[in-house]
Parts: C-alpha cells; structure tokens; sequence
C-alpha cells in the first residue's frame, strides 16, 4: 500500500511538472503555476523517508499514510465529481450570464484560461439566441488587480465586443476580488434590474465549478452553471489547487460573505 502511495504521488508530481512546462512562458514563472508539482514532490519525499522509518515509528507512519491517503481519495472524489458536474447540460432560458473573472495580461487582453470562458458565454448566448430568440444580459465579473491596467470585467467586456456581442447586452461587476465576490456582487446587480427570481448561469472552468457552486449557495444565488474546457496537461495542477482552496472554506467563507 506504501508503495502503492508513493508510486501515485510520483506519477502525479511527473503529470504536474508536464503540465506546468506546458504552459505560456509568461505563465511558467507564477509561482501558483507550481504548486501541484511542489506539492506532490514533497509527498513522494515525506512518503518515502516515513517508509525507512524503523518499526517502533509504526505510530507515526501509520498516521503520516493515512493522512496522504485521504488526501489522495479527496483529490481523485473531486475530479470524478468535477467530472460529472461538467457534463451538465445547460437549458437555454437564460436571463443573465456572469463569467467570473481570473486575471489578464499585462497589456490588458485576456489569459487563456479567461478567454476560454468568455468563449463559453458567448457561444451560450449566440446558441441560445438561435434556438429561442432569447437575449440574456452578460455580467463580465472581476475587478482591478495591483499589476492590472484596466478590470477584468472590463477587458472582457472588450473582448465580447469584438466578437459580436451588444453592448446593451452587457453590465459590469468590476469591484470583485475572488470568486465569493464574484457571484455576490453579480447577484446583488440581478436583484437590482430584475429581482431574485430570474434563470442565471454563471461560466468557470471546468476544474472551477465545484468551489463556485458551493460560494453560490453561500451568497443565494440561485443559478446552474457551465464550465470551459480545461486542458488536460493543466488539470491535475488545477483540481489540486482547487482541492487546497476548499480546505480554506469552512474557515474563511463567513468572513469573505460578511465583506
């Protein structure tokens, strides 16, 4: 079983370490970028040392394995379950479209991953039109970060027109910082035109959706959601990321909603 463990975590630390050395330059040197590598690294290592541990250490190896090992099951129950969130189709009904925001460039344009959900929303909206003549009002959501030029929100906005989107079809939520803000601050706009009781999707990533769907019930908001497609070198990277964040929830979810 030890070596069982020790073998997941390496193939884990080579598949991240890939996926890391996949991506943009620019993105290469984010430390974020590194942190499933780090991480499964200094696994195989702790692993490793526990399993040279004499036998009257039985104690402590037996609870160093365990807590690995739950660990391990955690990570491979959310992308089974990230898995099947993904593949929930969507109905074309919509009102309101939140993208949340992730960060953009340096010169103001979007980073893949961003504009990889923006695509996502705008081909919900156009599919959506087509079949029901329906227009829903799109909210790009994400602020102004220390080393950004613009808001994300405003960047998107940018890139939603210049693929055919009009502009009275979009609104902005540009104060948001993360995620919780994100659908917080979206649905307080919704309430404000519309009322609480309206048909909204907001877009992630794929490896996004189940963190913003436990915020979404947090804040109230009431919405089904879509997810963009996440490569496969970046996945392993992301849901681990993922996974480290929602140890955080129960912590800080209250203080962020109170904010």
């Amino acid at each position: 079983m030890k070596n069982i463990l020790i073998f997941i975590y390496m193939f884990l630390s080579v598949v991240s370490l890939y996926g890391t050395l996949f991506l943009k330059q620019e993105e290469i040197f984010k430390l974020k970028n590194w942190y499933g590598v780090i991480a499964n690294t200094l696994a195989t290592i702790i692993l490793f040392l526990v399993n040279l541990l004499p036998e009257n250490f039985i104690v402590i190896k037996i609870i160093i394995t365990s807590l690995f090992t739950i660990f391990i099951i955690c990570f491979f129950i959310l992308a089974l379950i990230t898995l099947i969130v993904a593949k929930h189709r969507v109905e074309f009904n919509k009102d309101y479209i939140i993208i949340l925001g992730c960060g953009i460039k340096d010169d103001g344009s979007l980073r893949r991953i961003l504009k990889d959900r923006v695509n996502k929303a705008i081909e919900f909206y156009k599919n959506q039109l087509e079949n029901t003549g329906k227009k829903a009002i799109i909210i790009p959501s994400g602020g102004q970060g220390k080393a950004e030029i613009i808001s994300e929100a405003e960047a998107i906005k940018r890139y939603l027109l210049a693929n055919g989107i009009e502009e009275e079809q979009i609104i902005l939520e540009d104060k948001s910082t993360n995620t919780i803000q994100n659908l917080k601050y979206s649905k307080k706009i919704i309430e404000n035109l519309s009322g609480s009781e309206k048909n909204v999707v907001f877009i992630t990533s794929e490896y996004h959706l189940i963190r913003s769907i436990i915020f979404a019930n947090k804040v109230g908001l009431k919405a089904e959601c879509l997810g963009s497609q996440t490569k496969w070198y970046f996945l392993i990277n992301a849901l681990l990321r993922e996974l480290g964040g929602m140890c955080f929830i129960a912590l800080r979810c209250n203080e962020n909603i109170k904010k």
